[in-house]
């Protein structure tokens, strides 16, 4: 676990009130058939929400009704900092990330980062909070970067409900493909009927998206899904998509949260997970 000095690189004032940070090491398995001399490679993935990082170096505050307002410089450039001195630490290669303003936050995260990482972002839908959600990687230049149009899922008895934050990449990672989706459904905030159905809604339209991948050797499920893994949503996302979950199948678990109450998954087919563990 990270010690309480690497902790306190950045003062409580300047974090948000919850941050999440769920790692995952990946090993694929050496079967697949990309490899010919069955030689394993591995990766790190990460999923991180950044709860409204916004840039103060567009000239404006996106969000037509929750507007949280802009950092000042000096508080923005030490979150990023903040985070980056985390994810050098545990060397991760792929990060999700969730509830930044736009395009430039991930391209100036990519950028603290180093210039070995590479920003992929499509602009989301949700105007009211000004969300949106990227894939920052350091293992090269993506072969494909896609909203998927922004696809919706159906519950009987409401109006289908698209994705409004959703981002999908595929990877060469060792002549191997690698798809990775991230998204951002609905809060669980305020929880109604109504709303865990537009979840569900969202959930089937995530696997659409899984499903749209074509040639890929495996898949990663990430973000903050807004569900706990007990959940119909979660438990659809892992059936439909026949994934597993890094909270239920790795090999090693360094996870001191309770796991029935997490919200942020990874799920991955096609690989298998060596460890995962959180940084609160």
């Amino acid at each position: 676990m990270v010690s309480q000095k690497k902790v306190n690189i950045c003062s409580p004032r300047i974090l948000p009130s919850e941050i999440h940070v769920i790692l995952a090491f990946f090993v694929c398995f050496a079967l697949l058939p990309s490899l010919a001399n069955g030689e394993e490679f591995s990766f790190r993935v990460a999923t991180l929400n950044a709860e409204w990082l916004w840039t103060p170096h567009d000239g404006r505050v996106d969000g037509a009704r929750f507007n949280k307002g802009d950092p000042s410089e000096s508080a923005y450039t030490q979150e990023l900092r903040f985070y980056a001195g985390l994810l050098h630490q545990y060397d991760v290669d792929v990060l999700a990330l969730s509830e930044i303003e736009n395009e430039q936050v991930a391209e100036e995260f990519a950028a603290q980062l180093g210039s070995e990482w590479v920003a992929s972002f499509r602009q989301g839908r949700d105007t009211a909070t000004g969300q949106d959600v990227a894939i920052l990687s350091k293992l090269g230049k993506p072969v494909l970067i896609t909203d998927f149009g922004f696809p919706s899922g159906m519950v009987e008895g409401y109006k289908p409900k698209r994705l409004s934050k959703v981002l999908g990449i595929i990877l060469e990672i060792d002549a191997r493909k690698v798809g990775f989706v991230t998204a951002h459904l609905l809060s669980k905030r305020n929880d109604s009927p109504k709303k865990s159905a537009k979840r569900m809604m969202q959930a089937h339209a995530i696997v659409k998206a899984h499903n749209s991948f074509e040639n890929v050797d495996a898949v990663v499920l990430l973000g903050d899904f807004n569900d706990y893994r007990s959940s119909p949503v979660l438990k659809t996302l892992e059936k439909e998509t026949q994934s597993s979950n890094v909270l239920t199948a790795c090999e090693r678990y360094d996870i001191t949260e309770n796991r029935r109450y997490m919200i942020d998954h990874i799920l991955f087919k096609g690989v298998r997970c060596k460890q995962a563990f959180t940084l609160d």
